[in-house]
């Protein structure tokens, strides 16, 4: 009996140790389940983020692409619209250059109709007048006479000055300007006439008293009483190769002498041969080589309303000086004319 209830006693326990086996290896096989579920879970979320961050990355480099893309719009649009502003400037300036071109055809348009109305009256004034004039003395061009004095004038200047031409200075209020005359074989009688004036003073302390479009004229109608008497030319002496160019000096009047001019304009056709008078013309006999600003200086002063267009204050000429012959080294200012 003892050896019999020994035997179930093994068997129950070898019965328990079978089950215990099988129940342990259920709970690893669950745990081993587990733990691969848990690591595919893991996997699965990371997959996730992963998917999620690149397409947030997708997303910004998205968005940096489309503001690059504006942004290039808006440089565009902004370089558009400086050129817009530089062709809308450029309109408006050159609308302004033709405002002051017209405005200048205009300002030279009513100088000119001034300069024709005056000129029609003084040549109506001239017809009233012409018996109170004494005409100048003209002289046959083949006359023995105007040939003699013209050859005595021609020696007379070169053995006073040199071979010529001549050198002389106006000193003004405004400044000192150096004159050269006419080739003494050209304009000899006007030459001589006009260097005796200056060198016996009668110029100074004349003044210059007209301010027109085309000249500046000078005479001494306020001059000083002890100087000598007015004089004139004994004929209206012309030549082709000395004209009345810019900045050429002129004698007015029929006859010549008692007022001088600088011409601003080419003056040929209103003071050459039948300019003024059917035949004669005013002579012209000097230029201006340096101190041309002066008369820039005198052509910015105030002038009156009326047809002669006085300077309203005259320019007073202090002193003219003769220079002798030609000066070395001049630094001229009519070297390009």
């Amino acid at each position: 009996v003892l050896n019999m209830g020994g035997s179930s006693s093994k068997g129950r326990k070898t019965k328990s140790g079978s089950s215990r086996r099988i129940l342990f290896g259920i709970l690893v096989v669950i745990i081993v389940f587990l733990v691969y579920d848990d690591m595919s879970l893991r996997k699965r979320i990371s997959a996730a983020k992963g998917s999620a961050s690149i397409s947030t990355v997708d997303n910004i480099q998205l968005s940096s692409d489309q503001n690059k893309v504006l942004q290039d719009k808006i440089d565009s649009l902004e370089l558009t619209r400086t050129t817009l502003q530089a062709e809308i400037n450029a309109a408006k300036d050159t609308e302004r250059t033709l405002e002051d071109e017209v405005s200048g055809f205009q300002t030279k348009l009513a100088a000119l109709h001034s300069e024709l109305e005056a000129a029609k009256q003084a040549s109506e004034s001239n017809k009233g007048n012409n018996d109170n004039k004494v005409p100048p003395v003209q002289f046959p061009a083949d006359s023995k006479v105007l040939k003699d004095l013209i050859r005595m004038e021609k020696l007379n200047l070169k053995a006073k000055y040199g071979e010529g031409p001549a050198m002389f200075t106006i000193e003004t209020e405004l400044g000192t300007m150096t004159l050269e005359t006419a080739p003494f074989d050209v304009m000899p009688h006007i030459v001589s006439f006009w260097l005796n004036q200056v060198e016996s003073g009668y110029w100074d302390g004349c003044a210059f008293v007209r301010n027109a479009d085309h000249v500046l004229q000078a005479n001494c109608g306020d001059r000083r009483p002890s100087h000598p008497d007015q004089v004139t030319v004994a004929f209206q002496e012309y030549s082709d190769q000395y004209t009345h160019e810019p900045y050429t000096l002129g004698l007015a009047g029929f006859p010549a002498g008692t007022d001088f001019y600088v011409n601003l304009v080419d003056n040929v056709r209103n003071h050459g041969p039948g300019g003024q008078d059917p035949v004669m013309a005013n002579p012209c006999y000097a230029k201006i080589v340096k101190g041309r600003e002066v008369i820039e200086k005198i052509k910015k002063k105030p002038r009156d309303s009326s047809d002669f267009q006085g300077l309203v204050n005259n320019v007073r000429i202090i002193k003219m000086r003769v220079l002798g012959d030609k000066i070395s080294g001049l630094q001229r200012d009519d070297v390009c004319s």
